[in-house]
């Protein structure tokens, strides 16, 4: 029934078959590590570090906020640009003091505050890109004396990546 020539022809046909199987695993793993893992993608992390130190017997305190952003990818990251603002959140302007005494929550469960009172924006495009390496850290500190009136704010940062542009 089965002869040489038949299992020859058989062994053949399995030895190209995972062949190709093992090619096309080796590319699905090249895809998820390389590809699915972004790391031919630059990537960030950008942290926030607020602090308020009260002075005593003065009106007014010192507000620190430090802009921690950290090159979390695999490549070489290139910025372009950045801007921090930092917006008053309370006392809120009269338009939302408004809303909230005209039981606005009746109507609608949310009100978006997106004006806040501006005070303070960094926004700096160097002349030369801002290159950092894998793992590579850099701080942005602003330091600015606030009114003790102030209860709160909004910290807000974008980076442009050189990457990501679109063309």
């Amino acid at each position: 029934m089965f002869g040489i020539e038949d299992v020859e022809k058989v062994s053949g046909i399995l030895d190209n078959l995972f062949t190709v199987v093992g090619i096309i695993v080796g590319a699905l793993w090249t895809y998820n590590l390389f590809v699915k893992n972004r790391q031919i993608h630059p990537r960030a992390d950008i942290e926030h570090q607020v602090s308020i130190s009260r002075i005593p017997n003065k009106d007014y305190s010192i507000l620190t906020v430090l802009v921690n952003f950290k090159n979390s990818g695999q490549v070489l990251l290139k910025v372009k640009s950045y801007m921090i603002e930092i917006q008053e959140l309370f006392p809120f302007d009269d338009n939302i003091t408004n809303q909230l005494n005209n039981t606005f929550f009746n109507e609608k469960k949310f009100i978006e505050i997106s004006n806040g009172k501006f005070l303070h924006r960094v926004k700096d495009e160097p002349t030369e890109t801002i290159e950092m390496e894998p793992s590579e850290k850099e701080q942005f500190p602003i330091i600015l004396i606030i009114s003790n009136e102030l209860k709160g704010i909004i910290v807000k940062s974008h980076f442009k990546n050189i990457k990501k542009e679109r063309k």
